[in-house]
């Protein structure tokens, strides 16, 4: 699935609205790429400006998915960092 080799103990719901944001963006751009298709078919490329512009919508998706990860990610790395000199402090 997305984003597995990512693991928060702090922020479980934020990491799943990130992998389902994934999804959905995904989805989404497999839908409008099948749109777009259908309607070359049909009605030949003169009508694909306003269908290709639909394109943006699941990239801006799975954008905001893979920013929500890096986040998530960045402040996983800081929790075990701290975590690893709090434990070499008391030895």
């Amino acid at each position: 699935m997305f984003y597995k080799n990512i693991n928060s103990s702090n922020f479980r719901w934020l990491l799943f609205f990130s992998k389902l944001i994934a999804l959905s963006g995904y989805l989404s751009f497999g839908v409008v790429l099948i749109v777009i298709i259908i309607q070359t078919v049909r009605e030949g490329m003169a009508t694909q400006v306003g269908i290709v512009a639909a394109l943006v919508t699941p990239i801006i998706l799975i954008s905001i998915s893979g920013i929500l990860a890096i986040l998530i990610s960045m402040e996983e790395n800081s929790r075990i960092t701290k975590e690893r000199f709090v434990s070499e402090q008391k030895t």
